[in-house]
């Protein structure tokens, strides 16, 4: 090497000494020797004094070896990261909480037991902390938890945010976690073993007036609620529910009538009483999965109103969705498999319903049930296999609408042990539905129509067992629909049509063939024309008008026959008075 070199590098070597020890951390260790200067080598014995030090410097950090600190410290220092150091040191002194921070200060306390802590109006983080003996309160500090443990006791926060992934709570009696006004963000949050009290229901998370964000979420065996949201908003991702005592998730309003509104998705509800309920508020239920709710998968009542889309309810012992005088409403493209006490129910509602595009298996009572619901929509549903009532063996109809208005459309309707669909004062139409081998029979319309005339049009009604479409005391309009092969019912009608007791008809253009009794048949004041109809191959006449009966208090009927093509038919063409 050059002699000028060698004389550069010996220059820089002396221009370049050992860094400067870090004059930021401090050291506390509870086995060391009073009068330690916080060093590594000569650390603090207690953590008041190195947080009394790290006042003077400028980004401390304090490193805590493992031990007992009976200590309650309330903060001094702006900025402080304390972190437990080659191991989990235990704080506090189980009377006050084991920091206390204050307003204006940032703090972080990572790998440590505590026993409390209590912060207001700062930014605080903790981090692969236990919470022991007492709990973390916060009031309006923004909270930050990272694998936080705090079983056995409740997490309180008022005001201010929350960002916490990892969180553990429950094994408590009363609630779990309590947020007040707070903007809250949590993944990855195990809520168990909440109990009630005399003075509290048990719920795992009860957020009011704040805003919620919550993901991959596990909630179980909790006494009441499992998420209660009151006058806030809540988005739900991807969370489990599994033991709730009486609902997983409830949106309420608050006292003043202050609304929630809320989101949830993807999540799975497992055996709970009631798994979304939506209280005079507003929400999305949108592809979740229920299995073995009790009560209600959905409900909706007072006034709210819900989007449920795309769901899967499955083996429901009690009902699907239930609405008790909602809003407009939207339950579309569900399939539920399985529902001991109806797939969809809606009663009193206050604004347009519309359910449509789901599939409904094996429901018990009914599939589809309204009731004093008006200007709605029943449409393209699917509906299968309606079963008896558990309770009283009755019911069974596919569609029921009682109290109600507006439209039922494209429905197929099959294999079910009741009537396809069954409307009880209903003013609107009835059209281009299927239903095919109900044991109950097709379309039973009564007490229907009037101003307009309830219409019914391009429907198909086979191989169902009493009619293929009844009316009674009703104004209808039947045109353009096929009613084929119905056979004899308990009732003993069989017909294609019936029209009976104080009915007024238009029956025009449709198909009455292969039906087991006859093809029309008109009993007890029916008022109107049969006009333009194929009647076909019917198994006795083509169309009979029962003549008046005293004796079976049976009033004639006034009937015109018009324009009829008939063939085949085995008793003959028409028959009756009229």
């Amino acid at each position: 090497m050059r002699p000028c070199l060698v004389l550069l590098a010996a220059l820089l070597l002396v221009a370049c000494p050992d860094p400067p020890p870090d004059t930021q951390t401090l050291y506390v260790d509870s086995e060391a020797s009073a009068g330690g200067d916080g060093s590594e080598a000569k650390p603090y014995a207690t953590l008041t004094e190195a947080i009394t030090a790290a006042a003077a410097l400028e980004d401390p950090r304090v490193l805590v070896a493992p031990g007992t600190y009976p200590e309650s410290i309330a903060w001094a220092v702006q900025t402080v990261t304390v972190a437990g150091h080659e191991g989990t040191p235990v704080v506090g002194d189980g009377v006050s909480p084991a920091f206390v921070v204050e307003a204006g200060a940032t703090v972080e306390l990572r790998g440590m037991t505590l026993a409390g802590v209590s912060s207001t109006g700062s930014t605080l983080t903790l981090a692969d902390v236990t919470l022991s003996g007492l709990p973390l309160t916060a009031d309006g500090s923004d909270v930050e938890l990272e694998d936080v443990d705090s079983v056995g006791l409740v997490p309180a926060l008022t005001g201010g945010s929350l960002w916490a992934r990892g969180l553990s709570v429950g094994g408590v009696a009363g609630d779990a976690l309590q947020l007040t006004d707070v903007e809250a963000i949590v993944s990855d949050l195990s809520v168990s073993a909440v109990t009630a009290t005399e003075t509290s229901l048990g719920i795992g998370v009860n957020s009011v007036r704040g805003r919620l964000y919550l993901q991959d979420a596990t909630f179980a065996d909790i006494a009441d609620r499992g998420l209660r949201v009151e006058a806030g908003v809540a988005e739900v991702h991807d969370s489990s529910f599994v033991g709730i005592g009486l609902t997983s998730i409830a949106f309420s309003q608050d006292a003043k009538g202050v609304p929630s509104a809320g989101i949830v998705t993807g999540c799975d509800f497992t055996d709970n009483s009631t798994d979304v309920m939506v209280s005079g508020s507003d929400a999305i239920v949108r592809e979740n999965h229920f299995v073995g709710s009790t009560t209600f998968a959905v409900s909706c009542s007072d006034r709210g109103s819900v989007q449920v889309d795309r769901n899967h309810f499955e083996d429901i012992v009690g009902s699907a969705v239930t609405m008790i005088g909602p809003f407009a409403s939207n339950v579309t493209d569900n399939v539920i498999d399985g529902a001991g006490d109806g797939g969809i129910s809606v009663q009193w509602s206050e604004g347009q319903v519309v359910v449509a595009w789901n599939e409904i298996n094996a429901a018990h009572f009914t599939g589809i049930s309204f009731s004093g619901v008006y200007d709605s929509i029943v449409a393209w549903n699917t509906i299968t296999e309606t079963k008896l009532d558990l309770w009283f063996g009755t019911n069974a109809e596919a569609i029921s609408l009682i109290d109600a208005s507006g439209a039922v459309h494209g429905n197929v309707i099959t294999d079910g042990e009741g009537i396809g669909i069954d409307a009880h004062r209903m003013d609107g139409t009835i059209t281009e539905n299927t239903i095919t081998n109900c044991a109950g029979g097709g379309i039973r319309v009564d007490g229907s129509g009037y101003e307009p005339p309830l219409w019914l049009s391009g429907n198909v009604a086979s191989q169902n067992i009493g009619f293929g479409v009844i009316a009674m005391d009703a104004d209808v309009l039947i045109e353009d629909n096929e009613f084929l092969h119905n056979d004899y019912g308990m009732d003993g009608f069989g017909d294609g049509i019936a029209l009976m007791s104080d009915t007024d008809a238009e029956v025009r253009n449709n198909l009455c063939q292969g039906n087991q009794a006859n093809g029309i048949v008109a009993i007890d004041d029916v008022r109107g024309v049969i006009e333009d109809n194929q009647i076909v191959d019917n198994d006795v006449y083509g169309i009979w008008v029962h003549c008046e009966s005293v004796a079976m208090d049976i009033a004639p009927s006034t009937i015109e026959i018009l324009h009829n093509e008939f063939e085949d038919n085995w008793l003959g063409e028409v028959h009756g008075c009229y």
